[in-house]
């Protein structure tokens, strides 16, 4: 899926009316009715996003310098995979793998990822911090110090949700 945005030279969106998404078919996508919503056309450039394009690249509507795009954040969500059992005080292996709001995995996102502890009595230590290669970041010690069943969280602050 491609998406379309419609920025100022500054990053600054401004707002675009219309079909904003579509699925990528025979290398190109399609969008359909797009309206922008300002009359100084020459102060405007279309940026398309989406797994596995540059960033950073913009057109402008009717020509001028490139624009200074925002930071794109990576839509996706983190899938943990960890054991359902381990034995009190035992060492294990977390792997959080970064995926796209189409539930495949995020090969372009590199970034880093933490994980927390959600709901037991107990603290978290050992490799809770590790950054995403192609998409996935393994923690290879993670230990639960507590005595009571726990679940796991992964966050990062480059990712949309």
């Amino acid at each position: 899926t491609v998406t379309v945005k419609a920025v100022k030279p500054d990053g600054t969106l401004v707002e675009l009316f219309g079909k904003t998404k579509a699925k990528v078919e025979d290398g190109r996508a399609h969008f359909e009715g797009l309206t922008l919503q300002t009359l100084l056309l020459d102060d405007v450039f279309l940026v398309a996003t989406g797994s596995g394009l540059e960033s950073g690249r913009g057109v402008p509507v009717l020509g001028g310098p490139p624009p200074l795009l925002p930071e794109e954040r990576v839509p996706a969500q983190l899938e943990i995979k960890a054991p359902r059992e381990i034995e009190l005080g035992s060492k294990m292996q977390v792997e959080v793998k970064v995926l796209d709001e189409n539930g495949n995995l995020c090969v372009a996102a590199d970034c880093p990822v933490q994980l927390e502890i959600a709901g037991g009595n107990g603290d978290l230590t050992g490799t809770i911090s590790a950054t995403a290669k192609d998409g996935v970041a393994t923690f290879p010690e993670v230990q639960y110090t507590g005595n009571q069943p726990f679940g796991l969280m992964a966050h990062s602050a480059n990712l949309s949700s």
